[in-house]
């Protein structure tokens, strides 16, 4: 409701009532809001007292609130009520009121009258504008800019002009606004106002006029590269005195040195570093976070704005302290070793009487402390954390998820703290946020796992949120049972039959049946435990205690680890992406086949929680060795997303069911002319390359720009189609296609030469035809892989995998060290990483092995361990194939070898 907000208009001036107060009811009927019963009909009725002769300064103020009370809640108005309101509204024009003539300009802004129209107020707003009030020229300069079209600028651009350098800020301020707003229709225009904007820079009486002109002279240039850079260059040698400006100068020159990639002995760097040293509080922090922002690019830099925050941190104003934290904050994201220095004043910040401070003190320390003064900081935070908002104890949370991927033999340490934390008040937004973190260190194979299920139990025994109980259940149920004290953990989980609502009840009575399906030794006194649950009052926990009971009584073991061991559903996305094609096909004499719609195991909730936790198992994952693998929690959604952009193209839309979709290297340098990166898209028997080109000159323009491939060496491809992409402008990227058709069952491998093709249009000449040569996209393995259900246990899924296992021993003569030879095998394979991750091994490492998992084109599992050994310079690997299809493990060693 703009309007209203720039009136001040609230329900409490609308009621005459305080709007917190309860509302009182009359006749068990509430008051209605005055506002709220508006009518259009009836207020246009009261538009006569525009016409009045003797004006009614009062009412015509009450009934333009009333008409943009109906403009803001969306009435509509026709043309001839647009009309008649503006004629008559424009006749108050005669009344120099100051609060009637600003309501008379809010309104005519918000009528949007014709241009028609607009020549007839233009004269009452040029009148204005020569006025002696200050108040009326400002607000007509900026009602004027708002409603006129170019026909009528060259009228008003005299009166404009001289507003930029007025005496009065208020008027000179309303000018370059308006200015700013006329440059995103007709740049043209204002650039001709040059000499007088630089002159309002150097304004001194006030701070918001050369910051207005500032602005105004970025705009004016914002389309030359050049004549800005140059326009930086010359403002830092020369600042604006007011503050407001020098801020904006910092943001900009933050923008060229990113954008020219500056050197450290850059003016532009000198210029941050006397910001440093500025007058104005604002301006010191403003260059301090820009530094600190840009720490990648200017190290050296990074050091004096620590020092001026440390200053900061010493001031009384509490401001001033929290602004310094901030930034300090965020830079120890990125650089804690350069926030080390100022450990010693955050920790005077610990103990600071405004808790906001003290928790950003904490959580910042978190990040830049080393191991040993973990426990110290730890007990610290204990002795107030009853004393923070939940908002608060959620950061302190998050800091410590950090923590565990950087410090996993403290582990022990994080968990009691957390449990410490759990026990005291909180609400659900803190205990989530606790309960998130422990369980991402259970699923990522913490060693402290046993603690953090304790930890759990004990939470679970005096928890009023019934979602969080389920959540724990739920994981007790998965990991309790592969622990050393199994009977401890069944009796957690029965107590919460006994004792609970409902939805705590059933999820209990589930996780029961996986404690009984996987030991037989208790799976009799479990039985017994679910018998007592046939009686339940609820049928959901009546109905799964008859399921359960159902399955572990009988000896089809097969079902049992279906719906209890391994549950599964399906993605409703997949299956109802096959259904529409079922049904589009019309042949129903075969039947659906719902196998091909992708499962989705109960456990995937907990591998989501496990990227989101950023455990010590994830961060290691997301290393570099790693990085070509499949991410489980990831895939899914950007499989979806390609999903939909394929369909889109009549082209490829009865391809089917998408399988994978794999990214690759870029096929060119990243600082190349052009850009292009290859991701690979696999269906049933089409591979799609779908290229992504940018264009990194400003002053091409490339069209029909497309791939030409030659699938030679990739023998059983076949080129079926193509899409190109119309137009690839600076920093606007396009995407092209090639589509290839295979047999049916045939996994194709090579590699597709490609060229990319386009039409060159260079400083806005006619287009020329030219080329340019890009790297080979390889067509492996890892093109037919995905990620497969995810699992709650490696070693289990190895050894419950069933089918031909296949061993060879592999010599990489080419690879020099273990770490490469371990990107090179998951590039090559692109199965998800189990175990084994590589994200601490030095280059000199002589010895490695990893489990790796992931699902081919067709539906079979396939797993591998892979061992690497350096030996004389020379890598070996010995890999380990299983998988339910032999013909699968065969394709891969043939891909390996």
């Amino acid at each position: 409701h703009r309007p209203l907000s720039r009136l001040g208009i609230s329900v409490r001036q609308c009621t005459g009532k305080d709007n917190m107060a309860p509302i009182e009811k009359k006749d068990d009927e509430e008051e209605l809001l005055p506002m709220v019963q508006l009518d259009k009909t009836s207020v246009l009725q009261e538009v006569r007292v525009f016409n009045e002769p003797q004006i009614n300064v009062s009412k015509c103020s009450e009934l333009i609130k009333k008409i943009l009370f109906l403009i803001a809640r969306g009435e509509s108005f026709t043309s001839n009520e647009v009309t008649e309101l503006f004629f008559s509204v424009t006749k108050l024009f005669q009344i120099q009121h100051e609060g009637l003539r600003r309501l008379v300009y809010l309104l005519v802004k918000e009528l949007r009258p014709s241009q028609d129209e607009v020549i007839i107020v233009t004269s009452s707003l040029t009148k204005d504008m020569t006025q002696q009030n200050d108040v009326f020229r400002a607000n007509a300069l900026r009602v004027l800019c708002r409603i006129t079209d170019a026909s009528l600028l060259q009228q008003i651009e005299r009166y404009l002009k001289q507003a930029c350098v007025d005496k009065q800020p208020m008027v000179s301020s309303a000018a370059l606004v308006s200015g700013l707003h006329l440059a995103k229709q007709n740049p043209e225009w204002v650039r001709r106002w040059g000499s007088e904007v630089q002159q309002a820079l150097s304004e001194r009486k006030s701070p918001m006029t050369p910051y207005h002109a500032l602005s105004l002279l970025f705009a004016i240039r914002a389309g030359d590269r050049a004549a800005g850079a140059k326009l930086v260059q010359q403002l830092a040698q020369n600042p604006p005195a007011s503050p407001m400006a020098c801020c904006l100068l910092v943001r900009m020159v933050a923008q060229a040195i990113r954008a020219t990639k500056a050197g450290q002995d850059s003016p532009l760097w000198e210029f941050l570093d006397g910001a440093l040293r500025h007058k104005s509080e604002i301006v010191v922090l403003e260059a301090a976070n820009t530094l600190c922002d840009n720490a990648e690019l200017g190290v050296r830099h990074v050091g004096a704005a620590v020092s001026v925050l440390q200053l900061f941190l010493a001031s009384p104003r509490p401001t001033r302290r929290f602004s310094a934290l901030r930034v300090l904050s965020k830079l120890a994201n990125t650089h804690p070793i350069a926030v080390s220095p100022a450990n010693l004043d955050l920790e005077s910040c610990i103990s600071d009487s405004n808790r906001a401070i003290a928790t950003l003190a904490i959580t910042t320390l978190l990040k830049t402390g080393s191991e040993a003064s973990i426990e110290r900081l730890l007990k610290q935070i204990q002795s107030f954390m009853a004393d923070i908002a939940d908002e608060f104890k959620v950061v302190v949370v998050q800091s410590i998820r950090n923590l565990c991927k950087r410090f996993p033999s403290k582990h022990n340490v994080f968990i009691l703290f957390l449990g410490n934390i759990m026990r005291e008040e909180g609400g659900f937004a803190a205990k989530e946020s606790i309960v998130d973190t422990l369980l991402g260190l259970v699923d990522g194979g913490s060693e402290a796992k046993e603690l953090a299920l304790a930890v759990l139990c004990e939470f679970i025994e005096d928890c009023e949120f019934q979602g969080l109980s389920a959540k724990v259940l739920h994981v007790l149920g998965t990991h309790g049972p592969f622990t050393n004290m199994v009977s401890k953990y069944v009796r957690h989980v029965y107590n919460r039959v006994v004792l609970e609502a409902p939805p705590v009840r059933a999820a209990a009575i589930s996780s029961l049946a996986k404690f009984a399906a996987a030991h037989a030794s208790l799976r009799e006194d479990i039985c017994d435990l679910l018998k007592r649950c046939l009686l339940d009052s609820d049928d959901e926990c009546r109905d799964r205690a008859a399921m359960y009971l159902s399955l572990l009584g009988g000896s089809d073991q097969d079902a049992t680890d279906k719906y209890i061991v391994h549950t599964s559903s399906f993605d409703e996305e997949a299956v109802e992406e096959e259904a529409l094609r079922y049904l589009q096909a019309g042949d129903f004499t075969k039947k659906f086949d719902l196998a091909r719609a992708r499962m989705v195991t109960s456990t995937s909730e907990a591998q989501k929680r496990k990227a989101a936790a950023s455990t010590s198992s994830s961060a290691a994952q997301s290393a570099s060795p790693k990085a070509a693998t499949i991410s489980s929690s990831s895939e899914g959604k950007e499989r979806s997303e390609f999903a939909a952009l394929l369909k889109s193209i009549p082209a490829f839309a009865d391809f089917g069911s998408l399988w994978s979709s794999r990214h690759q290297d870029f096929l060119t340098e990243e600082e190349a002319e052009y850009v292009v990166k290859c991701i690979r898209h696999s269906f049933d028997e089409h591979i799609v390359l779908q290229f992504n080109v940018s264009n990194t000159v400003e002053e091409f323009k490339l069209h029909n720009v497309h791939v030409r491939v030659d699938p030679s060496d990739c023998s059983g491809l076949e080129v079926v189609g193509a899409v190109p992409a119309e137009i690839v402008e600076f920093e606007r990227p396009g995407i092209c296609f090639v589509a290839f058709k295979h047999e049916a069952g045939a996994f194709p491998t090579g590699t597709v030469a490609c060229t990319l093709h386009f039409d060159l249009e260079e400083d806005g000449c006619a287009p020329t035809p030219d080329e340019y040569q890009l790297e080979d996209c390889d067509i492996g393995a890892a093109t037919y892989m995905r990620a497969g259900a995810p699992v709650a246990d490696a070693e289990t899924a190895w050894n419950s995998l069933e089918g031909r296992d296949v061993t060879n021993i592999f010599s990489l003569a080419s690879i020099k060290s273990v770490p490469a030879a371990i990107k090179a095998v998951n590039n090559a394979l692109g199965l998800e990483l189990l175990a084994g991750d590589a994200s601490g091994l030095g280059v000199k490492a002589s010895l490695h092995k990893q489990l790796m998992r992931g699902e081919i084109r067709g539906g079979h599992v396939i797993m591998t361990r892979v061992w690497y050994k350096l030996d004389g310079g020379t890598v070996a690997i010995k890999v380990c194939a299983r998988s339910n299809d032999a013909e699968a493990v065969d394709f891969l060693m043939t891909c390996i070898g």
